[in-house]
């Protein structure tokens, strides 16, 4: 399981003969890589979090946005990438903000993943965290939680995010779930949100305001913006006219969105964050928001999962 990282950049497929798919980690990250035809893709997933900070190909900017200023030693959680929140989102509870699935080293799950090298254009590589003394000093439930991140296409790639977890206690437990997706963006002025305006219901977090009227059709980011849509639409997409890209999600599981921009004075409260990075992401986060929690019975099994995708508007 132990590779240097360094030789998913070095060992380039020159003539694009096959494709060929492959993974490997060192002691704190996986890279997934997709080449073929003399192109490739790549991921990368910290062990800590199981958090996902890059996801590129050629000839395209970053698809997920990784602050400058992400601590990226273990000591606090990674700002940017795809965060996963688990088992509380935000202060909704009694734990720590946003749970502790974050704050936890996972384990990569050879067994349930893809040879380390192939000859294919899909790669994938599960990861593991199950309760443990550690996490019952904060939620008293066992569970285990698995997820599955798989990078498919060396052009026009797609990144599959799926979180599982199970009961595997005596008793019924409750939990939120969100996949707290940073897109990179060329401008929140270039860029609007589609697909929200069937949501049942919504609110605006920074103007504590509760509407039960449909959200507008586009979600045009003017200002800092904390929003939750209930029951939203499960496929999504972001417009960013400056990329000239349309970024698809196609969420299952997650019933609700969250979208989320600090703005200026919002990025300067942020130690992780340079100052002038509020303008280089979106959040757009499908998430499971149910009140006091979805409910998991002993022996049942619930899986949230999110499709990444982009299309030229060119």
């Amino acid at each position: 399981l132990m590779h240097r990282v360094g030789r998913v950049l070095r060992n380039i497929n020159p003539g694009g003969a096959k494709p060929e798919a492959s993974w490997v980690a060192d002691q704190d990250k996986v890279v997934l890589r997709v080449e073929a035809g003399g192109k490739k893709s790549y991921a990368v997933v910290y062990l800590f979090g199981a958090h996902l900070t890059e996801w590129r190909e050629d000839n395209q900017p970053p698809f997920i946005f990784c602050s400058s200023k992400a601590v990226l030693d273990g000591s606090s959680p990674i700002r940017g990438g795809i965060p996963l929140i688990f088992p509380q989102f935000g202060p909704r509870g009694k734990l720590i903000s946003h749970g502790f699935a974050r704050r936890s080293t996972w384990s990569v799950n050879a067994s349930l993943s893809s040879p380390t090298s192939s000859s294919s254009e899909s790669v994938s590589v599960t990861f593991s965290l199950s309760s443990s003394t550690e996490t019952k000093k904060m939620w008293n439930h066992d569970f285990q939680a698995l997820y599955k991140v798989t990078l498919t296409g060396a052009s026009s790639s797609q990144l599959h995010a799926s979180f599982a977890v199970k009961n595997t206690g005596t008793s019924p437990l409750r939990f939120n779930m969100c996949h707290h997706t940073y897109y990179h963006i060329s401008d929140p002025k270039l860029v609007s949100v589609s697909n929200l305006s069937n949501a049942v219901s919504w609110e605006d977090n920074i103007k504590k305001t509760k509407h039960s009227s449909a959200p507008p059709s586009q979600l045009v980011i003017d200002a800092a913006i904390d929003s939750v849509f209930y029951k939203a639409s499960n496929s999504l997409t972001i417009v960013d006219k400056g990329f000239e890209r349309r970024l698809c999600i196609e969420k299952s599981g997650l019933p609700d969105v969250v979208v989320w921009n600090p703005w200026i004075a919002g990025a300067a409260k942020m130690k992780d964050m340079a100052d002038d990075e509020w303008s280089q992401f979106i959040c757009v986060e499908p998430v499971e928001l149910a009140d006091q929690g979805r409910e998991l019975l002993p022996g049942s099994s619930w899986v949230g999962d999110v499709k990444h995708s982009y299309t030229s508007l060119k």
